[in-house]
Protein backbone atom coordinates (compact mmCIF):
# COMPACT_ATOMS: atom_id res chain seq x y z
CA UNK A 1 0.00 0.00 0.00
CA UNK A 2 1.51 3.34 -0.66
CA UNK A 3 0.46 7.11 -0.09
CA UNK A 4 1.64 10.79 -1.19
CA UNK A 5 2.20 13.29 1.39
CA UNK A 6 3.65 16.69 0.20
CA UNK A 7 6.14 14.50 -2.53
CA UNK A 8 7.25 12.04 0.19
CA UNK A 9 6.94 8.21 -0.87
CA UNK A 10 5.34 6.47 1.81
CA UNK A 11 5.20 2.48 1.76
CA UNK A 12 3.30 1.04 4.18
CA UNK A 13 4.49 -2.90 5.10
CA UNK A 14 1.57 -5.54 4.48
CA UNK A 15 0.80 -6.34 7.98
CA UNK A 16 -1.03 -9.90 9.61
CA UNK A 17 -0.30 -8.36 13.02
CA UNK A 18 2.33 -8.01 15.36
CA UNK A 19 4.15 -10.74 17.09
CA UNK A 20 5.21 -10.27 20.43
CA UNK A 21 8.73 -11.37 21.66
CA UNK A 22 10.08 -12.24 25.20
CA UNK A 23 10.78 -8.85 25.93
CA UNK A 24 7.47 -7.99 25.54
CA UNK A 25 8.38 -6.03 22.45
CA UNK A 26 6.15 -5.95 19.40
CA UNK A 27 8.33 -7.12 15.92
CA UNK A 28 6.78 -7.34 12.37
CA UNK A 29 8.63 -10.72 11.66
CA UNK A 30 9.98 -13.82 13.17
CA UNK A 31 13.62 -12.81 12.46
CA UNK A 32 13.24 -9.69 14.09
CA UNK A 33 11.91 -11.41 17.09
CA UNK A 34 14.98 -13.89 17.14
CA UNK A 35 17.42 -11.07 17.07
CA UNK A 36 14.80 -8.86 19.56
CA UNK A 37 15.12 -11.92 22.16
CA UNK A 38 18.79 -12.53 21.30
CA UNK A 39 19.52 -8.71 22.29
CA UNK A 40 17.03 -9.23 25.47
CA UNK A 41 19.43 -12.28 27.00
CA UNK A 42 22.23 -10.64 26.48
CA UNK A 43 21.40 -7.45 28.53
CA UNK A 44 21.25 -5.08 25.38
CA UNK A 45 18.83 -1.81 25.25
CA UNK A 46 17.00 -1.46 21.91
CA UNK A 47 13.94 -0.17 20.33
CA UNK A 48 11.87 -1.43 17.35
CA UNK A 49 10.91 0.97 14.30
CA UNK A 50 11.16 3.93 16.51
CA UNK A 51 12.73 6.12 13.61
CA UNK A 52 11.74 7.55 10.58
CA UNK A 53 14.53 8.50 8.27
CA UNK A 54 13.08 10.50 4.75
CA UNK A 55 16.32 8.45 1.68
CA UNK A 56 16.23 9.12 -1.95
CA UNK A 57 16.20 5.84 -3.40
CA UNK A 58 14.45 6.11 -6.48
CA UNK A 59 16.21 6.12 -9.81
CA UNK A 60 14.38 9.77 -9.80
CA UNK A 61 15.45 10.74 -6.49
CA UNK A 62 12.30 11.06 -5.26
CA UNK A 63 11.98 10.53 -1.01
CA UNK A 64 10.79 7.30 0.47
CA UNK A 65 10.92 6.80 4.03
CA UNK A 66 12.94 4.33 5.83
CA UNK A 67 11.98 2.85 9.46
CA UNK A 68 14.65 0.51 10.67
CA UNK A 69 14.06 -2.60 12.28
CA UNK A 70 15.96 -2.25 15.68
CA UNK A 71 17.95 0.94 16.80
CA UNK A 72 20.74 0.18 19.65
CA UNK A 73 20.28 2.26 22.43
CA UNK A 74 23.98 2.76 22.95
CA UNK A 75 26.27 3.73 20.27
CA UNK A 76 29.47 1.74 19.04
CA UNK A 77 33.01 2.68 19.58
CA UNK A 78 33.15 5.40 16.62
CA UNK A 79 29.93 6.83 18.15
CA UNK A 80 27.76 5.46 15.62
CA UNK A 81 23.85 5.02 16.32
CA UNK A 82 23.87 1.28 15.62
CA UNK A 83 20.89 -0.06 13.34
CA UNK A 84 19.75 -4.27 12.67
CA UNK A 85 17.99 -4.29 9.37
CA UNK A 86 16.66 -7.93 9.34
CA UNK A 87 15.80 -9.67 6.20
CA UNK A 88 12.61 -12.37 6.43
CA UNK A 89 12.25 -12.80 2.92
CA UNK A 90 13.73 -11.60 -0.30
CA UNK A 91 11.99 -10.13 -2.64
CA UNK A 92 14.16 -7.71 -4.78
CA UNK A 93 10.69 -6.36 -6.46
CA UNK A 94 9.34 -4.89 -3.40
CA UNK A 95 11.98 -2.02 -2.85
CA UNK A 96 12.97 -2.81 0.83
CA UNK A 97 16.64 -3.50 0.08
CA UNK A 98 16.91 -0.50 -2.59
CA UNK A 99 15.78 1.63 0.27
CA UNK A 100 18.13 0.09 3.11
CA UNK A 101 20.72 0.27 0.93
CA UNK A 102 20.55 4.15 0.01
CA UNK A 103 19.98 4.31 3.65
CA UNK A 104 22.91 3.34 4.09
CA UNK A 105 24.98 5.39 1.36
CA UNK A 106 23.25 8.26 2.67
CA UNK A 107 23.94 8.15 6.55
CA UNK A 108 26.38 6.26 6.86
CA UNK A 109 28.37 8.81 8.79
CA UNK A 110 26.31 8.55 11.60
CA UNK A 111 24.91 5.29 11.72
CA UNK A 112 26.20 1.49 11.84
CA UNK A 113 24.39 -0.54 9.73
CA UNK A 114 24.25 -4.48 10.40
CA UNK A 115 21.65 -6.71 8.20
CA UNK A 116 20.84 -9.84 9.81
CA UNK A 117 19.27 -12.58 7.58
CA UNK A 118 18.77 -16.06 6.48
CA UNK A 119 22.47 -17.38 4.98
CA UNK A 120 20.34 -18.39 1.38
CA UNK A 121 19.28 -14.53 1.39
CA UNK A 122 22.44 -13.00 2.21
CA UNK A 123 24.06 -15.16 -0.36
CA UNK A 124 21.90 -13.07 -3.17
CA UNK A 125 22.52 -9.50 -1.86
CA UNK A 126 25.92 -7.44 -2.47
CA UNK A 127 28.05 -7.52 -0.04
CA UNK A 128 28.57 -3.73 -0.05
CA UNK A 129 25.39 -2.48 0.89
CA UNK A 130 25.79 -1.92 4.48
CA UNK A 131 28.57 -2.30 7.07
CA UNK A 132 27.77 -5.54 8.21
CA UNK A 133 26.00 -8.78 7.59
CA UNK A 134 25.38 -11.77 9.43
CA UNK A 135 23.98 -14.94 8.95
CA UNK A 136 20.74 -15.82 11.18
CA UNK A 137 21.71 -19.54 11.41
CA UNK A 138 24.98 -18.15 13.37
CA UNK A 139 24.03 -15.01 15.51
CA UNK A 140 27.36 -15.48 17.46
CA UNK A 141 29.22 -12.99 14.72
CA UNK A 142 26.69 -10.31 15.48
CA UNK A 143 28.47 -9.99 18.71
CA UNK A 144 31.48 -9.34 17.10
CA UNK A 145 29.96 -6.72 14.73
CA UNK A 146 28.11 -4.93 17.36
CA UNK A 147 31.09 -3.80 19.42
CA UNK A 148 29.25 -3.29 22.19
CA UNK A 149 29.62 -4.69 25.99
CA UNK A 150 27.34 -7.81 26.17
CA UNK A 151 26.15 -9.47 29.05
CA UNK A 152 26.66 -12.78 29.34
CA UNK A 153 24.03 -15.28 28.74
CA UNK A 154 23.49 -18.01 31.48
Amino acid sequence: MQAKSKGVQVRFAPSHGTLGSRSGHQVRTITERAICDWLTERGIAHRHASEVVIVRAASNRSPLLFVPDIILTKKNKNGKTIIIETLHNFSPKRGGLKTFSAFCKQYGDRYYTVLVAKKANLESIPKRVCDARVELENLSGLAKRLNVAIKPTS
